[in-house]
């Protein structure tokens, strides 16, 4: 698992959001990505150039990221990225893999 501290620092934002606040505590979320930012290759974020497929220019630093470490997938709640699985489908595909 590849991240880089701005996917870090957006994943801490999203889960302190009011949403997941009333499913997570604050020191849920703290613990949460912390242990993301120990377990995961933290790499630098690479820099590119805007990409067609993706309408929000926000979101384009996720797939210079997973570029730059050869990814085998992208995992992302965000509709927007059309390459990208959902945390769902990813946890589905790794339960998967463990049967086989």
């Amino acid at each position: 698992m590849v991240v880089s501290q701005d996917l870090l620092y957006e994943l801490e934002a999203v889960l302190l959001r009011e949403w997941f606040r009333r499913k997570l505590t604050v020191a849920e979320v703290l613990k949460y990505v912390m242990l993301l930012s120990d377990r995961a290759t933290v790499a630098p974020q690479p820099e590119g150039p805007r990409i067609a497929d993706i309408p929000d220019p926000d979101d384009h630093y996720l797939a210079h990221l997973a570029e730059a470490a050869n990814a085998d997938c992208l995992v992302s709640g965000d509709g927007d990225l059309p390459s990208a699985i959902s945390p769902r489908e990813f946890v589905k595909r790794l339960k998967a893999g463990r049967r086989s």
